[in-house]
């Protein structure tokens, strides 16, 4: 066999299998989005449809929120139900890259009671959050960091 033959058959051959290589990436890649994905679900689920405020123990690491841990998440979540008792909560959007999930979700109740210095208006209230949640390898919530309109649609409805 020709030296030329042999180099363009080694080279295809190497071709193949950088390319079977980065499909099998992008597939464990695709997976893990997926996972994060379904883990924002299922915690919205569980936290804010069924109130099981204990899933926050399966899902935020002890160290989160500067070492507050799951407890911090649920005793935000309990005064936010008291604030909003009749609170709604879909996710619009979730985006993932990496470790990190970047989602909109869509919330609203009938302020019953003091939120931020804001005496309640029994009104009802609808806002939007943007947050990017951090996840750790054996994927539990590491940190968070998000935006929401909700102070300014309580000052509006003052």
């Amino acid at each position: 066999m020709k030296p030329t033959r042999l180099l363009i058959i080694a080279v295809t051959f190497l071709i193949a299998i950088g390319c079977a290589n980065k499909e099998k990436t992008e597939n464990k890649e695709n997976e893990k989005n997926e996972e994060i994905k379904s883990s924002v679900l299922n915690a919205h689920k569980e936290l804010f449809d069924n109130e099981n405020y204990g899933f926050a123990d399966v899902l935020f690491h002890k160290d989160y929120a500067n070492g507050k841990g799951p407890d911090y998440i649920k005793e935000r979540l309990q005064h936010l139900k008291k604030v909003f008792p009749d609170l709604e909560v879909n996710v619009d959007k979730i985006v993932v890259e990496g470790n990190t999930a970047a989602w909109r979700r869509k919330m609203s109740g009938t302020h019953s009671d003091t939120l931020m210095g804001f005496p309640p208006t029994f009104k009802k209230v609808e806002w939007s959050v943007i947050v990017f949640t951090e996840y750790n390898n054996d994927g539990m919530i590491m940190e968070e960091w998000s935006v929401n309109d909700l102070f300014a649609k309580l000052s509006y409805s003052q």
